[in-house]
């Protein structure tokens, strides 16, 4: 009799009974955890990775210890013994081997971000014992237990699966504390969580569509919903619904506020088969304004130009420009530049810059995520130069203008600018405007009271605002002409500046550089008149070619010199004669010339 009490009570302290293995994955609801119990979703409640203790499956809890005989031996029952039905059921059963469980009535799959449960059973009708989930870290090559908690009056406990709940799988057991203190875990089971991923889109302009693709993991079709967070109202709100392909992979046109730049946050919601709703990842829209840039002024022909403006980035991005090429009928690429860390760049826009007509140009740049903006196409116009007079070298004191045009086909505005004598900048005149075609004169009067040489230049401004210079020309002034060359057809000829002037009545009308007699062969100064004239003269004493010869003084004559006209003053000077370089000018005079006119000659 003593003998069967042993055995019942090691029975009830060990007596669990035999079930079959399974595994269990809910959704869990959050107040099956209780209120002390981690959740590996929040950073704040996430429990302590800790290592378990390794179940010692060579330690039998539970074995009874032999009676002892009165002499100290241990005694084993008699073998003829024979059980009741319950003591053989407890002698079937090793003594001390603890059976479990894990049951599974959860819907599938179970998707990241959900928390599922496992429920674990440690024999029968045994409350109270503490148990635990643990999960296999690899990279730690060791287990990591969950909190604890304990089984119910039937011997049940519920393990959430809450830890680092991301797609993938995860080997899990259940681990119990047994009253006599061993330790006991479950088979192992693994848990599997579908991946459900929304990929991040590329950035895009107000107005433009951007498809945000991605994957539910299961291999059937669902209906999905994409959602964007409004944060003036802080909640998500819901686009139209439609269903993925039937491996799950979806691709959905994101157009609410599109118009608008700016980042939105993005989400896709699918109902499951059970009536679950999973989320994917949210993942932002970034719409980035246009990008800016620089509207340029008309050009001239031969005109370099740079353009500037702005791309929505907070890091350098590559920036190009493109004009279109007629010839080839595309774009063609400029050099890259850098812009700045907020996205200002400027860049040249050289292309062709000596044709004069209108390019297209647009500016390119490619963001990090691989994004390329444009700009707005601009137009770069190039005009032909303004032309300029070269105005004659004049006598001070004598009134000078120039005249030219610009490109137009209506009035501008234009003026004259003069490098100041005190090198201090230039100066400008009192403006006027152009002809409805562009042709305009100008008064180049200042510093006219001395002998010297100025720089000029005629600005114009078109009505774009784009201002346009001719070339620089120089303004050349001899001294004063001498009285009696104010009156009456005179040829006045001044060996100081090397200058023949023809004058009538006080107005010149040509202004040719001369080249007078070398020494001992001096040019006679003096009032003198034109003797007779000869168009194709050849000197009969020194047998050189003298065409439009105007005799004046015996063998001394005003006419054209072709070495004077190739070399320039390089040697002493001439026989005698007033030569001059400028033939068409030369040719003018003679036809205007009579026998009879004056010539004067001068220092």
């Amino acid at each position: 009799m003593q003998q069967k009490t042993h055995r019942w009570f090691t029975r009830s302290l060990v007596g669990l009974a035999s079930v079959a293995l399974s595994m269990t994955m809910v959704v869990a609801d959050s107040s099956i955890a209780r209120a002390d119990e981690p959740s590996p979703t929040d950073p704040t409640t996430r429990p302590v990775v800790e290592e378990s203790p390794t179940p010692d499956s060579s330690e039998t809890p539970g074995t009874a210890t032999p009676t002892q005989s009165p002499s100290g031996s241990p005694t084993a029952e008699p073998t003829s013994a024979q059980p009741s039905p319950d003591e053989a059921s407890a002698e079937a059963e090793p003594a001390g081997v603890l059976e479990n469980s894990l049951k599974d009535t959860s819907p599938s799959p179970l998707f990241a971000g959900e928390n599922g449960e496992l429920t674990a059973r440690f024999g029968e009708n045994q409350p109270g014992v503490e148990v635990w989930g643990e999960v296999w870290l690899p990279w730690a090559n060791r287990w990591s237990r969950t909190a604890s908690v304990r089984t119910d009056r039937t011997g049940q406990a519920k393990v959430a699966l809450t830890w680092n709940p991301i797609a993938g799988t995860q080997r899990w057991r259940a681990t119990a504390r047994l009253i006599d203190g061993s330790l006991r875990s479950t088979p192992e089971v693994t848990i599997r969580r579908a991946a459900a991923i929304a990929q991040q889109p590329k950035g895009a302009e107000p107005g433009q569509d951007v498809t945000l693709s991605g994957t539910f993991d299961v291999a059937q079709r669902l209906s999905i919903t994409p959602e964007v967070w409004i944060p003036s109202l802080n909640r998500w709100s819901r686009a139209a619904t439609t269903t993925t392909a039937a491996n799950g992979s979806f691709s959905v046109q994101l157009t609410w506020s599109k118009e608008h730049h700016g980042t939105q946050t993005w989400r896709v919601a699918a109902q499951l088969p059970d009536g679950r709703v999973v989320h994917t990842n949210e993942t932002s829209v970034l719409r980035r304004r246009k990008p800016s840039v620089s509207r340029l002024r008309t050009l001239t022909v031969g005109q370099g130009a740079w353009t500037w403006g702005n791309f929505q980035t907070s890091e350098p991005i590559t920036v190009w420009g493109e004009v279109w090429r007629t010839d080839v009928q595309d774009w063609s690429r400029s050099a890259s530049v850098r812009s700045a860390s907020d996205g200002d760049y400027s860049i040249n826009i050289n292309f062709d810059i000596h044709r004069q007509g209108t390019q297209r140009w647009r500016i390119a740049g490619r963001h990090a995520d691989g994004t390329i903006q444009y700009t707005d196409e601009f137009s770069v116009v190039r005009r032909p130069r303004p032309t300029v007079s070269k105005p004659r070298v004049l006598p001070a004191r004598y009134p000078m203008h120039t005249f030219g045009n610009f490109p137009t086909d209506q009035p501008i505005t234009y003026w004259g600018e003069v490098w100041r004598t005190d090198g201090q900048g230039w100066s400008r005149t009192a403006q006027y405007s152009t002809s409805r075609d562009g042709d305009y004169t100008l008064d180049l009067s200042y510093g006219n009271e001395h002998a010297g040489t100025l720089r000029w230049r005629i600005a114009g401004r078109y009505p774009d605002g784009s201002v346009v210079y001719t070339d620089e020309f120089t303004v050349h002034r001899t001294s004063p002409m001498h009285p009696s060359c104010m009156t009456g057809r005179v040829m006045c000829a001044t060996k100081d500046d090397n200058r023949l002037w023809w004058v009538v009545n006080g107005q010149i009308l040509e202004s040719l550089e001369a080249r007078f007699g070398k020494p001992g062969m001096d040019t006679r100064e003096g009032m003198h008149t034109v003797k007779w004239k000869s168009r194709y003269h050849t000197s009969s004493i020194y047998n050189v070619y003298m065409p439009y010869a105007m005799f004046f003084n015996g063998g001394q004559a005003v006419h054209y010199s072709p070495g004077f006209a190739a070399t320039g003053h390089i040697g002493a000077g001439s026989a005698g004669c007033i030569n001059v370089r400028d033939e068409p000018a030369i040719a003018r005079i003679y036809d205007q010339v009579r026998v009879g006119d004056r010539v004067f000659v001068y220092r």
